[in-house]
């Protein structure tokens, strides 16, 4: 089955209004959009997504460590809290700044940097037989190439 094409959003759409917290599924009497405590929010996401965490940990999502597969991994992780969870980007068409960290724009570039950095990750035989030096280098260089995106 082919993925299915993200929801356009703009990157407004990716909050509640009047806030810095993204839109969410805690919605209830007066938060239509969602928990918009920041402090609960993060909170009521740690507690849900920990769950998720320990269910893969017993039954992982099998696939081929690729863009594709994350995304999955993603939906599968966040689906409890976000509607867009396991959603390729698709706002801001610029590239964004957080924390201090440049982050692709959504489209095709974001799509070809994932691909591209997936692709090393299988080309370095997913970082299998190599000491523990080596390893967390190469670690720590993939894994800043995938935090971009």
């Amino acid at each position: 089955m082919a993925p299915s094409k993200p929801v356009k959003r703009s990157w407004e759409d990716y909050f509640i209004p009047g806030t810095t917290v993204l839109r969410n599924k805690f919605t209830g009497p007066g938060r239509p959009y969602g928990e918009t405590d920041p402090d609960i929010f993060r909170q009521l996401e740690e507690q849900f997504t920990a769950i998720r965490l320990i269910e893969l940990w017993s039954q992982p999502i099998i696939g081929q460590f690729d863009y594709e597969h994350m995304k999955s991994i993603h939906k599968y992780i966040f689906q409890d809290v976000y509607e867009w969870a396991g959603e390729e980007r698709t706002a801001p068409d610029v590239p964004m700044m957080k924390n201090d960290h440049l982050y692709y724009p959504a489209g095709q570039i974001l799509t070809s940097e994932a691909e591209k950095q997936y692709s090393l990750i299988a080309e370095s035989n997913y970082l299998r037989g190599l000491s523990r030096e080596i390893f967390v280098s190469e670690l720590a260089e993939r894994w800043s190439g995938l935090n971009v995106v």
